[in-house]
């Protein structure tokens, strides 16, 4: 098992001297048995204090396990290492058993995927910002065209204007997923909170899907206090607010009345 092993094992004492080794322990360091007793375990630490805080995290606790240290192969290369060292008995006399794995690929491919994280999350927050824009036009235009001419307008282009408005909605909301992805995938997803009136964003809410109510035939009550301070995220809590009242005004069955 201990030459056979793919994970580098070595048997070294607490003096640092190396007194046996396999074979993927010589091919991860450069060193061959013969080559390694000739230095010290110390000069292949990068930062000579690792071992020792390494050694006396041993000494307290028998075991040290996924201790990330750089070491220095014989070429002079450094890399990245994940330690795993317990103590061991032989002859009466403890030595330092040493299982050596080489993690420096994996550390590049793990920094890498960051990095592509990184943009993607970038693209998506851009692609997001600049579909906000028309959507908003979109919408307006179609609240204006309610608003002027609802008086004139029959039940069949009432219906294709409210479908307009019904299509932005689902829009906005695939807008503000995006952004939402994109903010946790760059851990940047911090609410926004600012001290403001909640019974206006409300309100706010309720006259942009009040058209979308009539339309089903629906009343929206409000019963709420005038003045609501609290800190609040606005964008999340209207991404929440259009979510409540659109789903009501979907499920309540035809000329219902729909209480907030």
């Amino acid at each position: 098992l201990f030459e056979s092993s793919p994970v580098g094992i070595g048997i070294s004492d607490f003096e640092g001297n190396v007194h046996s080794m396999n074979q993927a322990m010589e091919e991860i360091t450069g060193y061959d048995l013969k080559s390694q007793k000739q230095i010290n375990l110390r000069s292949t630490y990068v930062n000579p204090d690792d071992r020792i805080k390494l050694l006396k995290k041993l000494k307290e606790t028998g075991r040290v396990q996924n201790y990330f240290v750089k070491l220095r192969k014989r070429n002079g290369t450094i890399y990245d290492s994940l330690l795993n060292i317990e103590t061991i008995t032989i002859a009466n006399k403890k030595f330092v058993i040493t299982n050596v794995q080489d993690i420096s690929e994996r550390i590049k491919v793990e920094k890498k995927l960051k990095e592509l994280s990184k943009l993607k999350s970038e693209l998506l927050s851009r692609t997001s910002h600049e579909l906000k824009t028309p959507a908003m036009h979109i919408k307006g235009y179609a609240d204006l065209l309610l608003h002027k001419y609802q008086d004139n307008l029959g039940i069949d282009e009432l219906q294709i204007i409210n479908h307009i408005k019904e299509g932005v909605l689902r829009l906005e909301t695939l807008i503000y997923d995006i952004l939402h992805k994109a903010e946790l995938d760059s851990d940047t997803g911090e609410l926004n909170k600012v001290k403001d009136n909640l019974a206006s964003l409300i309100d706010l809410s309720v006259r942009e899907l009040k058209s979308f109510a009539a339309l089903r035939g629906h009343s929206i009550i409000l019963d709420i206090n005038e003045t609501l301070i609290i800190d609040f995220d606005k964008d999340q809590i209207r991404h929440v607010l259009n979510n409540l009242i659109t789903n009501a005004i979907k499920y309540t069955p035809l000329n219902g009345i729909i209480g907030i």
